[in-house]
Formats: structure tokens, C-alpha cells, sequence
């Protein structure tokens, strides 16, 4: 179940009446759609060592 850690905070399930739904926060689905793409690079090198340009290519 990747996908729910992906948009679990998104997203919420609502039962009711032996119906289940599945509502969307458009506001914060839209405002993580933005970053679709990206990504994070982590490091422990000082930037003197190194430069983002490096560290990318690694």
C-alpha cells in the first residue's frame, strides 16, 4: 500500500450507511502535485567537499 503513504494525508475514508467513500483534499492534493518530479538529495558531505553538481552525478 505505497500509494496510501504517498497520499494518505490527502485523501480520507468515510463510511456511512453501508457506503464508503473516498474524499480528496483538492487543496493539499494540488499543493503535492506541484512537487511531482522532485527530489531530495541527502548528504554528510560539507559543501566545501563537494558541489550539488557532484553530488547529482553520483
Amino acid at each position: 500500500m505505497y500509494w496510501i503513504q504517498k497520499i494518505g494525508h490527502c485523501v480520507k475514508f468515510e463510511a456511512a450507511a453501508r457506503e464508503i467513500k473516498l474524499v480528496v483534499d483538492r487543496d493539499k492534493f494540488d499543493e503535492e502535485e506541484k512537487l511531482d518530479g522532485c527530489y531530495v538529495l541527502k548528504t554528510e558531505l560539507a559543501k566545501e567537499l563537494a558541489s550539488n553538481e557532484i553530488i547529482e552525478q553520483r
